[in-house]
């Protein structure tokens, strides 16, 4: 059987829905409860606590090694030779598309718990400190380096990793697949020895870029065998890991980082299975896809401002940690949609600004 290879149309449409797929995986990962997140409320087993550990610390991390590539991949489409000329305009380009947007939402987030916690009966609720009783140094810490949005750390590493652009374009250049291999074996080994995700940037980051820069033919791999079988064991990975985690020795330890390479994979399989069989840009996805950079940036603090909320109404239970967990998302989302196409429709250019030009 002769291989169909992806357009560059289909590509398009495949990196916008996984923009919106993976937008929902980010907001899961950020919406688990159980971990003490919520003062006087934790669990370590049950139901429950499987439930969340499989979706936001199984399923869902695999948004974060994609976004990097597609970021990657996309940093270098089309570019012929990567002269210093091309350089300065795509690393201008970002301060737009990146810097600007990170430093309103940074300030954005800031000034909101400011205020928040000048209301003495919201006091409680900030468990980490508060921002009157910051000095010079963790004012800056907190604008600049590690924003209280704390989402933001990807666009920081993104536009870190792009200023050394050209030193990842010598390296693909002159060793190609090697040292995308090599970057990947570090990865599995020792991420959790990196700080700030910075090995996860420049892994897959380079990766995307490679995907470009060797101008491989992606192939459709709309083969319904091999989805089943490479979703089978992207989520046997993750529930093996998930059960053994607090036991596990040796190999188990690198479970973690193989489920996401193995949910990469199985993902970019299913959606060429999906679009021939259902179309399934079409909809919902697609016009949620416009939204997904605008909901990434204002989520948080919301989602946990939400959360915290919805505590306090429902009480803390078991029973409500688990309904909290889906709805709190699904309230934060509509939310910033809510925003976003309301400041678009009456202050377009601010909505402009906001979101990278995008």
């Amino acid at each position: 059987m002769m291989k169909e290879f992806a357009s560059e149309e289909y590509i398009n449409h495949k990196t916008r829905f996984f923009s919106a797929l993976l937008i929902f995986f980010v907001i899961m990962q950020h919406a688990v409860n159980i971990n003490g997140r919520i003062t006087g409320f934790s669990q370590s087993e049950g139901f429950n606590f499987y439930m969340q550990s499989f979706v936001s610390a199984g399923i869902s991390i695999v948004a974060v090694p994609l976004f990097f590539i597609i970021s990657g991949y996309y940093f270098f489409y089309h570019v012929q030779t990567f002269t210093f000329d091309v350089y300065k305009e795509k690393v201008k380009k970002r301060i737009g598309t990146l810097v600007i947007p990170y430093f309103i939402v940074s300030i954005w987030a800031f000034l909101l718990l400011y205020t928040l916690q000048h209301i003495s009966a919201l006091k409680p609720f900030f468990k980490y400190g508060l921002i009157e009783d910051y000095g010079l140094y963790d004012y800056v810490y907190a604008l600049v380096i590690h924003p209280l949005a704390y989402q933001l750390w990807f666009l920081r590493n993104l536009f870190c990793i792009i200023l050394v652009t050209p030193v990842l374009y010598f390296l693909i250049k002159k060793a190609g697949k090697g040292f995308i291999i090599a970057l990947l074996v570090l990865w599995i080994l020792f991420t959790e020895k990196f700080s700030d995700g910075i090995l996860t940037t420049i892994t897959f980051f380079s990766a995307g870029a490679y995907f470009a820069l060797s101008r491989i033919q992606l192939p459709k791999l709309n083969n319904p065998i091999l989805v089943v079988s490479s979703l089978l064991v992207w989520l046997s990975l993750i529930l093996i890991f998930i059960i053994y985690s607090n036991s596990a020795t040796g190999l188990f330890h690198y479970l973690d980082e193989l489920s996401v390479l193995a949910g990469i994979f199985a993902l970019w399989c299913l959606y060429d299975v999906l679009k021939i069989s259902y179309n399934v840009h079409t909809g919902f996805t697609a016009k949620i896809a416009v939204y997904t950079f605008f909901i990434y940036l204002f989520h948080e603090p919301l989602l946990s401002m939400i959360l915290k909320l919805l505590f306090v109404i429902l009480g803390k239970t078991i029973l409500s940690s688990t309904v909290i967990y889906w709805l709190a998302p699904l309230i934060t989302i509509f939310s910033c949609l809510c925003f976003a196409i309301l400041l678009k429709k009456y202050f377009p250019s601010i909505y402009t600004v906001i979101n990278g030009g995008r």
